[in-house]
Formats: structure tokens, C-alpha cells, sequence
């Protein structure tokens, strides 16, 4: 079963609407923020009660203006989700912050992913996220990149990656730009997310980038654990 873009939202502070997602088997929120506490995670739901999965937060410590203060970039996800018409995703908890969805089709489960370990400071060019090797051929890779500070700045992503939305207008909060592919055949990948002129730091906060990705298996004719049991469920 190929893999495809059904819908995606965002970025925007809170509230995503994905409108109709059915036939989609994954949905995956990147939420970024900039707190005082460095324990003050994102919590993420929806309209049609799925339960979410978190993955390893990135928090790094700011300077300058905003000693004192923490940036952070997560994601959170759901394999093979309740899905419909007028699907929306809520965001709640990060300050300072804003978030973007996709719901794709053709996934069957999570497969690894990356801790987001990855920052740039100003004047720096590029960002990677940190090599990730997919178990199998025709998996999705989903790539993420939380900036701030960004006037004037144009961003690109490599290795056949296509980005989702611009993120590169409104507001300057730590928005994440995410990126997708579905990798033919399974091998080591870590894109290269490139700024023109370049991650920019006014303000000297010391950090102006975080990255990260993952990769999940293909459906491959496999039936998902929820639609195995729903005969049983039935009863």
C-alpha cells in the first residue's frame, strides 16, 4: 500500500483542523515552545479521542535575552487512529510556541526515530536531525525543524524530503516545519535542513534551531491490530 499525504495542518498555536482524515493510518503532531520550566511538556488530543503517543522531548537551555528560559521541539503520534470528517487536534501547554499535524495513509507501526538532539546556533547554515535507518523498504520518513527568529529567511530540506506548509510568515515563535518521504529502499538518512542567509540570532538567545525525525513501517498488506481485534470487540 503506497504511502500518501491525506491532510495537514498548521503551523498555528493550538488548534489544527485536519478536516476529513479518513483513510489515514498515522497522524503525527510537532509541537515546539519556549518556557520557564524545562519539565512543562506540550499534551496533545483530539476530536475523535484517540490516544497519543509522546516521543523523547528536546529541551534546550537559552541565553542572553531569555536566560532563564528553555526551547523544546516533540513529537507525538498515532498509528492507526480513529479518523473521519471535521478532525481537529488540539495543543495545550507550550507557551511561546506552535504546532503542525499530517495524517498519512500506507503506515502500519512506528519503526525508531531520532531524540531530537540537534540545534544550530546564529550565523550557522544547516541543521541535521541525526542519522535513522528504517527497518524497510517503502517506509516514511517524517523530518521536523522548530525555528524562531526567522525574517527574511528561506528554508529547504535534501534527500527527497518534501516540506508540508511554509512556515515562514506570521509570527516568529518557534514554528515547526515538517518534511516527508517515502524512502524506496531502507537505508541510513539524515537531511539536511538548509537556511538562506542563515539561522539568524539578533537577540542572542544562543539557540535557534532544533531537528529531529523518524521513520514508520509500511502497511505491506498488514492488518492493524485495532481492525484485527474489532471482530472481538464487537461481541
Amino acid at each position: 500500500m503506497p504511502i500518501s499525504l491525506i491532510s495537514s495542518a498548521g503551523p498555528v498555536y493550538s488548534s489544527l483542523n485536519l478536516g476529513d482524515t479518513s483513510g489515514a493510518k498515522l497522524l503525527v503532531v510537532f509541537s515546539s515552545w519556549q518556557h520557564s520550566n524545562n519539565s512543562t511538556f506540550p499534551s496533545v488530543s483530539d476530536s475523535k479521542g484517540n490516544t497519543w503517543i509522546h516521543r523523547a522531548e528536546r529541551v534546550v537551555t537559552l541565553t542572553g535575552g531569555l536566560s532563564g528560559f528553555f526551547a523544546g521541539l516533540r513529537m507525538s503520534y498515532v498509528v492507526d487512529p480513529i479518523v473521519g470528517a471535521s478532525h481537529t487536534v488540539t495543543v495545550s501547554g507550550h507557551d511561546y510556541g506552535n504546532c503542525s499535524a499530517a495524517a498519512f495513509s500506507g503506515i502500519f507501526a512506528f519503526d525508531g526515530d531520532q531524540t531530537p538532539n540537534a540545534t544550530v546556533g546564529g550565523g550557522n547554515t544547516t541543521i541535521q536531525p541525526g542519522s535513522v535507518t528504517p527497518a524497510k523498504n517503502g517506509s516514511l520518513i517524517v523530518s521536523a525543524v522548530a525555528l524562531t527568529d526567522y525574517s527574511g529567511m528561506s528554508l529547504a530540506v535534501d534527500s527527497g524530503l518534501a516540506k508540508i506548509g511554509n512556515i515562514l510568515t506570521g509570527s516568529e515563535q518557534w514554528k515547526p516545519q515538517i518534511g516527508w518521504l517515502e524512502q524506496a529502499a531502507a537505508a541510513a538518512i539524515n537531511p539536511t535542513w538548509t537556511a538562506s542567509p542563515n539561522f539568524d540570532d539578533p537577540y542572542g538567545y544562543g539557540v535557534r534551531a532544533i531537528a529531529y525525525q523518524a521513520a514508520f513501517e509500511p502497511a505491506a498488506g498488514r492488518v492493524p491490530f485495532r481492525q484485527m481485534m474489532q471482530p472481538f470487540l464487537a461481541r
